[in-house]
């Protein structure tokens, strides 16, 4: 999958977002200006595959991810850290059994 500056920029700021990291945070942490971290999330600039690499570091994430490569992987450090994936598999799961009423009766009227 080939993205575009701003879909790039879009996961930027959805993984900062993830990490509760503001702008100005990130921006220290890669020892860039507030502008240059809003331009990239913006994608009003081109990201050398360098810069990439650095800021995917940073975010926990890899340069792959951010390039839209391949698909975040979970980080399982802690036990919190599964029981959390677990509850939110669930919750996944559960939520897409869910079916509408009308499905339901479809189903069930046959059987009488």
């Amino acid at each position: 999958m080939n993205l575009t500056n701003e879909q790039i920029g879009q996961r930027i700021k959805a993984v900062r977002s993830e990490k509760n990291l503001t702008q100005t945070q990130l921006a220290q942490l890669l020892g860039k200006s507030l502008r240059t971290v809003q331009s990239y999330e913006s994608g009003e600039s081109r990201i050398l595959l360098d810069t990439v690499t650095t800021i995917a570091h940073a975010l926990g994430v890899t340069p792959a991810y951010l390039l839209g490569v391949s698909e975040p992987q979970i980080k399982l450090n802690t036990l919190a850290d599964v029981v959390t994936v677990l509850y939110e598999l669930n919750k996944n799961f559960t939520s897409t059994l869910t079916l509408p009423t009308s499905a339901v009766m479809t189903a069930i009227l046959p059987l009488h």
